[in-house]
């Protein structure tokens, strides 16, 4: 969460959010790839219950590859610049 927090903040202070202000087009395009990938990652932790595939609640466990992937897409594309 924190690198997702710097890339947001660089991006801010880049002037990254008052091009998309600008950008209709652009805007509509972030804000729709964001609702899709936040569609995604809602059906896979539905398919993911529906099947029971559950980590174990054991407390030493790791996590699974690509997890801090989807944990950082999801923090961008849940928060607008």
């Amino acid at each position: 969460m924190t690198v997702s927090n710097a890339v947001q903040g660089v991006a801010a202070a880049g002037g990254l959010g008052a091009l998309v202000v600008r950008s209709q087009p652009l805007f509509e395009t972030i804000r729709w790839a964001g609702v899709a990938y936040l569609a995604y990652l809602g059906v896979q932790a539905w398919r993911s219950a529906w099947r029971g595939d559950y980590p174990p609640l054991d407390g030493g466990a790791t996590a699974a590859p690509g997890v801090a992937l989807l944990g950082f897409g999801a923090r961008l594309a849940a928060e607008r610049i």
